[in-house]
């Protein structure tokens, strides 16, 4: 099974939806390919925890597409390769790959919070249209980290 989690419809499954067709995947001898969700959380290492907890609740062989550190956080890479090394040591199945620049592109819509795509692209426009939900969006797309470079 295959995912990307930051791109609809894909964003719409769950943990729970995904760990369980990731199971029926790893009856059949297949695999968990995903591109992680990257809105999830701390945005930083509980999306690739995410994977990790489908493939420990499913038994299926993990590959986590786009592993990347962020430049702005100093020993990141160390971090995220821990997280990996830990999930072999218990007996997960997990490979990665990476690309070899900064950054890529996508569409701009991957920035907004998940809320903003339920419901299709219909709902999308009603909340860019209604002044109230553009003041959620401006609090919520604040940078945490006080920096534009990690979204």
């Amino acid at each position: 099974i295959s995912t990307g989690l930051d791109y609809p419809p894909g964003s719409y499954a769950d943990t729970a939806e995904l760990t369980e067709l990731s199971r029926e995947a790893a009856r059949l001898g297949g695999i968990y390919h995903t591109h992680v969700r990257y809105s999830l959380g701390d945005r930083f290492l509980d999306p690739f925890k995410e994977a990790l907890d489908i493939g420990r609740g499913s038994s299926v062989p993990i590959h986590i597409t786009h592993f990347y550190h962020r430049t702005t956080s100093p020993g990141s890479a160390s971090r995220m390769l821990g997280l990996v090394e830990d999930a072999r040591d218990e007996g997960l199945d997990v490979t990665f790959d990476s690309y070899p620049y900064n950054l890529s592109s996508t569409r701009l819509t991957i920035l907004l919070p998940q809320w903003t795509h339920d419901g299709g692209y219909d709902n999308l426009m009603a909340v860019l249209r209604d002044p109230k939900q553009r003041e959620r969006l401006r609090k919520e797309m604040t940078p945490r980290s006080g920096s534009w470079t990690d979204m």
